[in-house]
């Protein structure tokens, strides 16, 4: 992780570069370099200057560069349109902070995002903001709900204290690698309050933390925190990296005092630290957190996607209980993890695990022994993402076939294997080759088929900024998945409206009784004669950024089906029958 917080510390004003630029002309006619997809040959800038180190932000501008072979050959799916002009008074660069959550309980979905500081020649973003979704497509700013400043600051929305309005948590990261947490109670009117006793303890981390998720984690009807830590790691000697199944891998042991996640037990509205809880040892690069109910036992499970290190889960085997089980589980892998997203993408019953990476994603589908298997290369997804920084990712069934489909975002620095081997040295050894970075849509087809396309930057890519971030919800409410995303060149936002052809869905709103209010950690499933035709689970997402708390089924050309079961967390059972399809159904635990 230190040098992805090196060349995002390097951009937002921390001083100078700390990942050395290419120089493009070296390159040419190197005998000792193959041609790989997306190889930088020469570049040029727009004044006239050469090589790369003249056209980044330290030089005199953009440039121009030619490659060896262009990036695989993917369309740009003309479904989505960019509509950020929609959210008005938006600035164009934004933070980490992003997602939809319906913050005056109005049926529609909002949006939240931190805006640019006032400093225009800094990258820093300077406050948390939430924009009114006042329908039609259209949002407006709320002044009235500004609830922090900062340098970098991620964000989770949810009913924490049980009031039925969302609230929000922010993670304050400064330019020292401190962190601090802040907890905004909702008030309604898109008023909110700081909680100054929300939280018992305050641990301030030596590093920025880019993991932050909740979930029910003893299963007493209230949202807990978990914090991803970011300690810095990876090998000191390239001997520990190599290429391994078209992926690159580093087969680095986290130290074994190398602290946990940070993990807060909401007591009725209050957060309380827990010292313990999950077994290490642990990695020193936590990027995402993703909670999913991988056994079948009614409880939801911890995963971690960890950068250098292997991905780690944690099954709840009671409440509030876990146990480590990657390796039994078949999802140990040492990667660069940068993102999750659960769910069954090919029907069978089965949760499925998508993670991102700084390379090849990986796509683990489940089966009936209760293991997982890594298809990425038989996918075609490890082709396609291999010489690409992917991090934010989203399962959702955006052409509502009823196949869940997958979108990442990506952004940053990816070279070729000779490079990254390199970069795993402490040193930072220069970088030769750059490759051109964009959000990917892979579409599903079945059989575990998935079909690549693009989806267009808002303009130039900073190589140099390694970070994205994502979220999803049907803002427009005409029954498709919408993508907010932030990432390139100042965390350029853009919101992307789904305008695919007219199909039928069904968008469930759990409400928690005994259970957490929004459901999170449920499995849904729709029945059609009799058997589960689609299964979704409540609050899965694992990645930057906080999607909408619906749960969402493209239908098809099935106007009704036969019902829907959820089992809420804990192992309860409710059936709804006579279900109709395209309108938003409200599910309350009985």
């Amino acid at each position: 992780m230190n040098r992805i917080v090196t060349a995002f510390l390097g951009v937002i004003g921390a001083g100078a570069l700390l990942v050395a630029a290419p120089s493009c002309s070296s390159n040419e006619g190197n005998a000792a370099l193959v041609c790989v997809p997306g190889r930088t040959l020469s570049c040029s800038c727009d004044t006239g200057g050469e090589g790369l180190q003249t056209c980044l932000p330290g030089g005199s501008g953009y440039g121009t560069c030619s490659f060896c072979q262009e990036a695989p050959n993917i369309g740009i799916e003309a479904g989505f349109v960019d509509v950020s002009p929609d959210l008005g008074g938006l600035d164009e660069g934004v933070g980490p902070c992003l997602g939809f959550d319906d913050f005056d309980i109005d049926g529609d979905q909002d949006v939240i995002l931190t805006g640019r500081s006032s400093d225009p020649s800094t990258f820093s973003p300077g406050q948390v903001m939430i924009y009114e979704n006042l329908g039609g497509g259209k949002f407006s700013p709320k002044p009235v709900a500004l609830l922090s400043t900062g340098t970098s600051l991620l964000c989770v929305s949810a009913d924490f204290d049980r009031d039925g309005k969302p609230d929000v948590v922010v993670k304050v990261d400064g330019l020292d690698n401190s962190s601090t947490l802040a907890y905004f109670k909702n008030l309604g009117g898109f008023k909110f309050e700081k909680d100054e006793l929300g939280f018992d303890v305050i641990p301030l981390d030596d590093h920025m933390v880019l993991g932050l998720g909740t979930f029910d984690a003893n299963n007493d009807g209230w949202l807990d925190l978990v914090i991803g830590r970011s300690h810095g790691g990876g090998p000191s000697t390239s001997d520990a990296c190599k290429m391994l199944d078209n992926d690159f891998v580093c087969e680095s042991s986290p130290s074994p005092g190398t602290s946990g996640p940070i993990v807060y037990r909401n007591d009725n509205g209050r957060f309380k630290l827990l010292p313990f809880m999950l077994s290490g040892p642990f990695p020193g690069t936590t990027n995402a957190l993703a909670f999913a109910d991988l056994d079948g036992n009614g409880l939801p499970d911890l995963v971690m996607a960890n950068d250098w290190y292997s991905n780690h889960v944690h099954l709840q085997t009671a409440a509030g209980q876990f146990s480590r089980a990657e390796t039994n589980l078949g999802l140990a892998q040492f990667n660069h993890g940068m993102g999750i997203a659960i769910t069954d993408f090919d029907l069978d019953g089965y949760p499925d695990v998508y993670t991102t990476d700084l390379g090849p994603n990986n796509l683990w589908f489940g089966n009936s022994k209760g293991t997982f298997e890594n298809l990425n290369k038989e996918t075609g997804i490890s082709a396609i993402t291999r010489y690409h920084s992917n991090w934010a990712s989203i399962a959702e069934d955006f052409n509502l076939n009823g196949l869940p489909d997958i979108f990442v975002a990506s952004s940053g620095v990816v070279t070729n294997e000779e490079d990254m081997i390199k970069m795993a040295m402490v040193a930072m050894a220069p970088i030769n080759d750059l490759v051109p970075q964009f959000d990917l849509l892979f579409w599903n087809h079945g059989n575990r088929v998935f079909a690549p396309m693009s989806l267009p930057h808002r303009g130039h890519q900073n190589p140099f900024v390694i970070f994205a971030s994502s979220a999803a919800a049907d803002y427009d409410g005409d029954g498709d998945v919408d993508i907010l995303v932030s990432a390139g060149d100042g965390l350029q936002m853009r919101l992307l409206r789904n305008e695919q052809p007219p199909g039928n869905y069904l968008t469930i709103e759990l409400v928690g009784r005994n259970s957490n209010p929004h459901g999170i950690g449920a499995v849904v499933e729709l029945m059609k004669s009799g058997i589960v035709a689609q299964r979704r689970y409540a609050g899965a997402g694992g990645s930057l950024g906080t999607s909408w708390h619906r749960v969402h089924f493209g239908l098809g050309t099935s106007p009704t089906l036969d019902g829907v079961r959820v089992r809420w967390p804990g192992g309860h059972t409710q059936v709804v029958s006579g279900v109709a399809a395209n309108h938003v159904l409200t599910i309350v635990e009985d």
